[in-house]
């Protein structure tokens, strides 16, 4: 899609959700894992936004804003 730029996991992906994981112990539980490696690789690319229609997943982490995308 033009104007879309696709975010790859750095090498060091691991070690970056670990860090969340011992920051967000009670969220990063189950399949919000997946949230977490989302926020590791985001952070990792300097992003520190999304948009999501999700927000409950992303508003605990303190590293990024959470913006929900309005409906016409």
């Amino acid at each position: 899609m033009p104007g879309m730029l696709l975010l790859l996991p750095p090498p060091d992906i691991t070690a970056r959700l670990m860090d969340l994981i011992r920051k967000y112990p009670q969220h990063l539980i189950g399949r919000r894992i997946f949230d977490g490696q989302i926020v590791a690789t985001m952070l990792a690319n300097g992003v520190k936004r999304i948009y999501t229609f999700n927000t409950k997943d992303f508003t605990p982490f303190s590293e990024v804003e959470v913006i929900e995308p309005k409906v016409s």
